[in-house]
């Protein structure tokens, strides 16, 4: 018997899009948390684009993970980019707290799991790509990694 795999139709097209978008507020939200002057930031937004486009990892998330990486990384990163960091940070960390809560509703456990610790994971590779002030990563970032950390339940 086949194990069942959740995929993008057992989420409201609401949900779905909410839950694809959330690596890139994440990440860009990682990427504005400190400022990494013009070349560290751009190595940032590099990261974040790479790291949603790269294949999906082998995990029970996969073929969520793969859906939602065809989203448009770099026209949702220009939605984003007027927004304070500070204010940013907190929609990502909210946004990380409802879409956990839609996904352990609507995911196998493990999918759920697996899928909130690549987002997080894409977060940690952007804050680690570029110092900040002579450090991998700035206090800033890792306040945010911490609070994107509690907020998705990982």
């Amino acid at each position: 018997m086949l194990a069942t795999t959740t995929s993008q139709f057992d989420f409201t097209n609401n949900e779905w899009n909410d839950i694809a978008v959330l690596p890139v507020l994440v990440g860009f939200a990682v990427a504005k948390a400190e400022d990494s002057g013009r070349i560290g930031s751009f190595r940032e937004i590099r990261t974040l684009i790479h790291s949603i486009a790269e294949q999906a990892p082998d995990n029970a998330a996969r073929s969520l993970i793969e859906a939602a990486s065809t989203i448009d990384v770099k026209h949702k990163i220009d939605e984003f980019e007027d927004h304070a960091p500070e204010l940013l940070a907190d929609v990502a960390v909210r946004a990380c707290s409802t879409i956990s809560g839609v996904l352990d509703q609507r995911a196998e456990p493990d999918e759920s799991t697996a899928y909130k610790s690549w987002v997080f994971d894409i977060a940690h590779q952007v804050a680690n790509t570029s110092k900040e002030d002579g450090v991998r990563i700035s206090a800033a970032e890792s306040s945010l990694l911490d609070r994107t950390k509690q907020a998705l339940g990982l």
